[in-house]
């Protein structure tokens, strides 16, 4: 079989603002700006009382008594207006506060492939039976001469695709903090795909979510919760929707500073689950050398509730250990190792959905 794939990309960076919208810096700005006024006109108003003071004397007659008496009066009026201002301002702040919590964040990608397959055997007219069982029937099928044809191929000429993702993050509480991220990854003219296929005609299940070429859905990518700095010590627990997929050192392909995920990303592939992990910052004795250690746990797949007649597939779960030995600006050591369990071949996805996309 001979591949050739010919790609076009553009990345784009959408820098959101955070909740706190540029509204509420222009209503604070404007309020410190009254504050001030109200605080420059209240020490005039003194200045001129104690200059009246220090050229009169003791105020004898009315004019002079009405003129002070006028001054104390809008003195008082401008120390109940500032006295109003910060009530204000003290009111405004804790909406400032909460809104400084949320952050959202994101990209776009629009790309552009050409791909051509040589084909040493016609395609099954249903993939089902060969992915599901590698049957006597399909044995005869590849064994029939007439099954081979040397110029066949697939190909298509022109595959565009946008991908978007729109990351948040927020700050619960002073230790615990969400971070989820929806995921668009839409094929140009396709929108009403069968449930559970990819545009490639693949089955679309939890691994595969957002991660092919589908329809204009918006799906949730990520969704965790951190709990933080447990008993004060460098502590974390995790639970959620992982962050596993585009690790290190993927970023470096996307043109991004920062690291996507914890596992490296020859992994690749979302999960649900759990992890636990502490944080230090000299590594045995060496000062300086900070880094951090977890113990991951999560669910790849899930069978369902099924009939138990010993030849259904188990579910898929993965553990293992996660280690930044050294993680300082520009220099990262990690070691990685981990485990999976009753892995599958491929599922077995017998829906009328997926039989009805190969007729």
């Amino acid at each position: 079989m001979f591949k050739k794939i010919s790609t076009i990309a553009l990345i784009g960076l959408l820098a959101l603002p955070a909740m706190a919208t540029a509204g509420s810096v222009d209503a604070s700005s404007d309020m410190a700006a009254q504050i001030d006024r109200l605080t420059k006109e209240l020490a005039n108003l003194k200045a001129q009382m104690a200059a009246m003071k220090e050229g009169q004397g003791p105020a004898t007659d009315a004019k002079a008594q009405k003129e002070i008496a006028d001054l104390k009066e809008q003195m008082k009026a401008l120390q109940d207006g500032q006295k109003a201002a910060f009530d204000d301002l003290d009111e405004r702040s804790a909406a400032w506060d909460l809104a400084s919590r949320f952050q959202l964040f994101g990209d776009f990608r629009a790309r552009g492939d050409w791909y051509k397959n040589d084909l040493v055997a016609k395609p099954l007219v249903d993939p089902l039976g060969g992915f599901a069982a590698f049957s006597a029937g399909n044995m005869a099928y590849f064994a029939d001469p007439a099954n081979f044809h040397v110029n066949d191929e697939m190909e298509n000429t022109t595959l565009f695709t946008n991908r978007f993702r729109l990351n948040m993050n927020v700050k619960a509480t002073e230790n615990v903090d969400f971070k989820g991220r929806l995921a668009m990854y839409k094929t140009w003219g396709t929108s009403t795909l069968p449930p559970n296929v990819t545009q490639f005609g693949y089955p679309s299940f939890d691994g595969t979510s957002t991660r092919e070429p589908s329809d204009n859905i918006l799906r949730v990518d990520r969704a965790f919760v951190n709990w933080n700095n447990i008993g004060g010590q460098p502590i974390w627990f995790s639970i959620g929707r992982r962050p596993t997929t585009d690790g290190p050192a993927a970023q470096l392909r996307m043109g991004l500073d920062e690291r996507l995920a914890t596992p490296t990303a020859y992994m690749d592939w979302p999960f649900d689950g759990i992890s636990v992990g502490y944080a230090y910052a000299n590594l045995f004795g060496m000062e300086d050398a900070p880094g951090r250690v977890r113990v991951c746990y999560g669910r790849g797949f899930e069978n369902g509730l099924l009939y138990d007649d010993g030849s259904n597939i188990d579910d898929t779960d993965f553990a293992g250990v996660s280690w930044d030995i050294y993680n300082k600006a520009s220099r990262f050591l990690y070691l990685q190792s981990f485990m999976v369990f009753n892995a599958f071949n491929f599922p077995d996805f017998e829906s009328d959905d997926f039989a009805t996309f190969y007729q």
